[in-house]
């Protein structure tokens, strides 16, 4: 399905993955609570720590939906990454706080690894770039 604009995917995102957007809020409040302030990236390590993305190798799009709500607002602080081993080129993400009046989130109780679903693997291709180490300049 094509979306039209970012509130129409976030919707769709909402439908589709609703009760692992649930955990991954509550995962988001404990880490708030905890530290101060948190970001997709920990949420999404904390998820995995836990047991709740167990197998998951899917795209990670989804956890843009996690902080949609009204409890949270996004501090002016950005947190970059990349994933080598996951093929994610560098990115920046918002880091978020809760809002001083925030409401607390209706409980979500977290849910179990097998009920996300595993990504169907796409064939492998074979690449014509040469792979440098992690961490090693390519002068090529």
């Amino acid at each position: 399905m094509t979306t039209t604009s970012t509130e129409s995917a976030m919707d769709l995102l909402e439908e589709k993955r609703g009760a692992l957007i649930a955990a991954a809020r509550q995962v988001a409040v404990e880490l708030i609570c905890r530290d101060g302030f948190t970001h997709s990236r920990a949420v999404r390590a904390e998820m995995v720590a836990r047991g709740l993305l167990d197998g998951y190798d899917g795209k990670d799009f989804w956890l843009g939906a996690v902080f949609r709500v009204e409890q949270f607002e996004a501090v002016p602080r950005w947190f970059e990454y990349s994933d080598a081993s996951r093929n994610i080129h560098e990115r920046r993400v918002h880091v978020w706080k809760l809002k001083a009046d925030a409401k607390p989130l209706p409980p979500a109780p977290p849910q179990p690894a097998a009920a996300v679903p595993a990504a169907p693997s796409a064939p492998a291709r074979k690449s014509r770039r040469r792979r440098v180490p992690e961490g090693q300049l390519a002068l090529f």
